[in-house]
């Protein structure tokens, strides 16, 4: 039988990893472990009660923060048209989110990075397929492109949209 966690404990820990996710995003993974804990508005023992050390606040982070970006792309690709559309929605996305800026300085795992691969793979692949995406890119240049412009990088929309233009297959003459 598994336990039943009170709602005010998921609230807690939402808080925190909301109040992380942000903080990571703007001001580097370096910051006080009371000083997040202020930031989400809860005590240092709340946040140890989750979190028994930074490595492990870190690693939930990731964790939402994978599930967010792959939530994206299955949401992208169920949604849009087409899937030129949904790449460059989930490109859109990635630059308008926490989630791009705080993957920039961690380090997901394997398998977390694999599954957001596959998902690039899935589109690059679709979008070439329905010939509205470049056929002499492949996914190991988009997957560097979205890299770069999640960094946090306060004109990531506008580069984002240059890239997005760059990738467009365009009609022969």
């Amino acid at each position: 039988m598994t336990a039943r966690i009170r709602s005010d404990a998921r609230r807690n820990r939402a808080r925190i990893l909301t109040a992380a996710a942000e903080a990571f995003a703007r001001s580097g993974t370096d910051l006080p472990m009371d000083e997040l804990a202020g930031r989400a508005g809860v005590g240092i023992g709340t946040l140890y009660r989750h979190f028994p050390g930074r490595q492990a606040l870190l690693d939930a982070v990731v964790a939402v923060e994978m599930d967010r970006v792959r939530a994206a792309a299955v949401s992208a690709l169920a949604e849009e048209p087409t899937v030129w559309a949904a790449l460059c929605r989930f490109v859109r996305t990635l630059t308008a989110c926490h989630a791009g800026a705080v993957l920039a300085q961690l380090e997901p795992q394997p398998h977390e990075e694999s599954a957001l691969s596959a998902a690039l793979a899935s589109m690059v692949s679709g979008a070439q397929a329905e010939r509205s995406m470049r056929a002499d890119v492949g996914v190991t240049e988009v997957h560097a492109a979205v890299e770069m412009l999640v960094r946090g990088r306060s004109d990531a929309p506008k580069i984002a949209e240059i890239i997005l233009d760059g990738l467009r297959s365009t009609p022969r003459e």
